[in-house]
């Protein structure tokens, strides 16, 4: 559902959320309420403003109950990037807890309404910088990893870890409400984390298309991108060549002849972008080229 804009971002909760916030009033917790909605604000707006500081355009964010999923048809194109964008939100977590701290001292924030104010922000912080997808600290951990492992393995390396993060918070959940504690909120953390970190892991081709044509329209404009060779047998198909790109340089492919290893020619990330379009992912990648010069090895 969709609530208003803010910074240019349209915002909107989730039907659980606000479920939740509205059991919360009912039971005359709306201070604690409002309380919450606004940590989970503050916490989007920090990657909202880092969004802005890096460039990179988020066109919507849908608040859940345990944090908060941003859309964004072109995500940041460096690792540093994503790593900043990462951070952001925890970092305004704890700008925020700082001016709630002030307002406490100067006795506008009651006692138990701190206390809680501080649990809230607290917490929020410490489960964003767990390593593992689709939390902060997983998109600072594969930000970090990318450069030596690439983007694909690293995001296959913390995908696991949130699979296994999130299926302990809803095993350990689960064992607690069976033995009769209070666990809601564990199990619908981990039931958050799994469900964020699939949708997370279904979009990333589409991701990674995305930053193929943000990187051929920043070239057309005059931008000056680094740049990574990769090499493939000429029977290679388009898709599997995409599927092996990284977001985070401009593509070149060696492309081969099986058996001899003779080098046929060189594709660019463009061409291949195009002959996406024409030809479809199936296409090979011999059949992108003209024949060969001469007779000489490449």
């Amino acid at each position: 559902m969709r609530l208003f804009n803010l910074l240019g971002t349209s915002i909107g909760a989730h039907p659980l959320l606000l479920g939740l916030l509205l059991l919360a009033a009912l039971a005359g917790r709306s201070r604690e309420a409002l309380i919450a909605f606004g940590s989970l604000l503050a916490h989007e707006v920090g990657h909202l403003v880092a969004a802005r500081a890096v460039r990179t355009d988020i066109q919507r964010v849908v608040l859940w109950p345990f944090g908060g999923i941003a859309y964004s048809d072109a995500p940041p194109s460096e690792p540093f990037a994503e790593g900043l964008l990462a951070l952001a939100g925890p970092l305004a977590n704890l700008v925020l807890l700082s001016l709630g701290g002030l307002a406490a001292s100067a006795g506008l924030l009651r006692p138990d309404l701190y206390r809680f104010f501080v649990q809230v922000n607290l917490g929020m912080t410490a489960v964003n910088l767990v390593p593992a997808l689709p939390l902060d600290g997983g998109r600072v951990g594969r930000a970090w990893l990318s450069s030596r492992l690439g983007f694909q393995r690293a995001t296959a390396v913390f995908y696991r870890v949130g699979v296994a993060v999130g299926a302990a918070l809803v095993a350990a959940g689960g064992l607690a409400m069976a033995t009769g504690r209070p666990a809601i909120g564990v199990l619908g953390a981990g039931f958050f984390v799994l469900a964020a970190g699939v949708l997370e892991r279904e979009t990333l081709p589409y991701r990674t298309f995305s930053q193929l044509l943000r990187r051929r329209r920043e070239l057309r404009d005059g931008a000056v991108l680094r740049g990574q060779v990769l090499t493939a047998l000429g029977g290679t198909s388009i898709g599997e060549v995409l599927r092996a790109f990284e977001p985070h340089a401009f593509q070149f492919v060696v492309v081969l002849e099986p058996g001899r290893l003779r080098r046929l020619g060189v594709l660019t990330e463009a061409q291949l972008l195009e002959a996406l379009e024409r030809a479809g992912p199936g296409a090979p990648l011999d059949s992108l080229l003209g024949p060969p010069t001469d007779g000489k090895d490449g």
